[in-house]
This record gives structure tokens, C-alpha cells and sequence, in this order.
């Protein structure tokens, strides 16, 4: 599991665990102070992208800092910026149905074209995030079944020996790890 900053950041808002969950369960996801407990902790995470979704709304950030993926922190949740754009262009838009002075009505539109481009690149960057998040989960998922076979073909093999050769199997992985540790050893002196 990623260490996520689900605890980090629940503290400095000043919200307890019961907190948290009523918040979430104002955005209409439910989950209980024992599964926020183990997704705080790492020993479980969150299978549905809305519970991550919700959390970065409530903390003011994104998905990717919430999870642990990124250690930037945006200064506001992507959602919440295309609000205020969309309710700024709105107000663009009003202003410049009561025909206002030609130099106002260049100016607005500007405004609003920058409004736009800066909504478009937003919204590429929550295409992006969703495309990491999902790189990161079937990562995730290759290295645990890496783990399960690596652990089946372990018991298969030492089911297979007898007494003797499980101890040479012991030793011989014993010197493996030793070779291993003064390798990283050497590559972290140069």
C-alpha cells in the first residue's frame, strides 16, 4: 500500500475520525470509522475512486496528494476551480449581453478566452491524474500477484524438500541476501 495523507491531513483540519466520516457521508460516501482508521494507517485502501474524490474535496486538494502519489500540494481541489471558473465565465458572459463599451467588451472576452484555456488545461490534467492513478493501481496489483506466486512457488519448493536441503535452501538464501546487502552497499558509496 502507498502511504497515503489521509491522517496528516484529517489533523490539521481539526476533524477526528468522526468528523471525517460525517463528512464523507455528506458527499454521499459511506464508509465507517474502522475502514478510515485502516485506509489512514495503509493496512487498507479505498477500492472506489469516490472516496478519494471526496476526501480531496473535503481537504481542499487533489487525488494524487491525498494518496500519497504527489508531494505538492495544489492550493485548491481541481473541482472546486472549475467552479469558480465556470461561475466566473458565467458572469462574463452576463455582463456581455448589456453590450457594454467596445474597450470593456475586449477586455471580457480576453478574460474569458483565458478563462477557458485555463479550464481546458485543468481538465487535462484530471484526464492525466486518472490515467496515473490507474497506472498505480494495476502496478500495485502485478507487484501483489508477483508476491503470491513468489510465495507459492516457496512453499512448493520447500514442501518438496527434505530436512537437510531446506537448511542448505536457508543458508544458500541467507548468502543471497548478505551478496544483495553489500551490493546496494557498494552502489550507494559511488
Amino acid at each position: 500500500m502507498t502511504k497515503n495523507r489521509i491522517k496528516e491531513l484529517r489533523k490539521a483540519k481539526g476533524l477526528t475520525l468522526s468528523n471525517l466520516v460525517e463528512s464523507l457521508v455528506e458527499k454521499g460516501v459511506k464508509v465507517n470509522e474502522s475502514q478510515l482508521s485502516k485506509f489512514e494507517k495503509g493496512t487498507s485502501s479505498p477500492r472506489n475512486d469516490e472516496i478519494w474524490e471526496a476526501l480531496a474535496e473535503i481537504f481542499n486538494t487533489d487525488k494524487l496528494y491525498v494518496m500519497g502519489f504527489s508531494d505538492i500540494k495544489p492550493p485548491s481541489n481541481p473541482k472546486h476551480q472549475l467552479a469558480e471558473i465556470d461561475r466566473e465565465i458565467q458572469e462574463i458572459e452576463e455582463i456581455l449581453k448589456n453590450n457594454p463599451k467596445e474597450d470593456d467588451k475586449e477586455i471580457l472576452e480576453e478574460n474569458k478566452k483565458e478563462l477557458l484555456s485555463f479550464r481546458s488545461t485543468i481538465m487535462r490534467v484530471e484526464k492525466n491524474t486518472e490515467r496515473f492513478i490507474a497506472l498505480q493501481r494495476e502496478n500495485s496489483k502485478l507487484d501483489n500477484d508477483i508476491f503470491e506466486i513468489d510465495n507459492k512457488a516457496s512453499k512448493f519448493i520447500l514442501g518438496k524438500l527434505d530436512y537437510e536441503n531446506r537448511k542448505i535452501w536457508l543458508k544458500i538464501g541467507y548468502a543471497l541476501l548478505d551478496s544483495q546487502k553489500l551490493k546496494e552497499a557498494s552502489s550507494d558509496k559511488e
